[in-house]
């Protein structure tokens, strides 16, 4: 076996071992303090879950969103830089020719993930306040991630570094499962079920944003 095709075989063994954790953590979570509901629905579920996704996930419905609009704009541009380097692999593995135009595009957008991502770790590390609530697995989550998005555009520009990306894609996907970028998973999670409860409860959208609404 070539040092390619163990690259290759390690990549698709870390992704089945990513997935079947994030698999059995997500059913073993929505088997604990599942309860019964017994009063009458107030509102619907369904137009919960709508709302969580959507409106809900607007500035105006954050307020801590609103408060630091600078730090929710470069966590945006972060993760659309992740999900294109994400998409530049698959591409890769699936040998599947791009545009040059198209590689620009891509190749920009993880740049600018990848700087935004720096800017973050900054922060986190610079301010006295971020420093006290972070733990070493932000850290660590950041940096490789980081690596990731580095080595996704230095492979846009030369090939032959595509075992360097192999490698940190390991290691990205052993990661996963045992620190906070599980979040790509329990994001959808925690928001589903935010939307499904208190969409039943009739409490969505929120009051504040009623008032507002009526008020314009």
């Amino acid at each position: 076996m070539t040092a390619a095709s163990a690259l290759h075989l390690g990549l698709a063994v870390a992704a089945i071992y990513a997935a079947v954790a994030l698999t059995f953590m997500v059913l073993r979570i929505s088997t604990l303090g599942r309860k019964s509901l017994f009063s009458r629905p107030a509102g619907s579920e369904s137009q919960g879950i709508r709302y969580a996704f959507t409106q809900g996930m607007m500035p105006s419905a954050k307020e801590s969103v609103r408060m630091h609009q600078p730090t929710f704009i470069a966590g945006l541009l972060y993760h659309t830089g992740v999900f294109a380097a994400a998409f530049n692999l698959l591409l890769a593995l699936l040998h599947v020719p791009i545009p040059p135009a198209m590689v620009l595009i891509i190749r920009v957008v993880m740049l600018v993930g990848f700087i935004s991502g720096i800017a973050l770790l900054i922060k986190r590390l610079a301010m006295p306040k971020m420093r006290i609530i972070s733990t070493p697995d932000d850290v660590i989550a950041n940096i490789i991630v980081d690596l990731f998005l580095a080595t996704s555009i230095a492979f846009t520009m030369s090939k032959t570094l595509e075992p360097w990306l192999l490698g940190i894609s390991i290691l990205l996907l052993l990661y996963i499962p045992i620190g906070k970028i599980r979040h790509c998973v329990f994001f959808f999670v925690t928001r589903l079920n935010f939307g499904r409860l208190f969409g039943r409860r009739g409490v969505l959208p929120h009051a504040a944003e009623r008032k507002q609404v009526n008020v314009r």
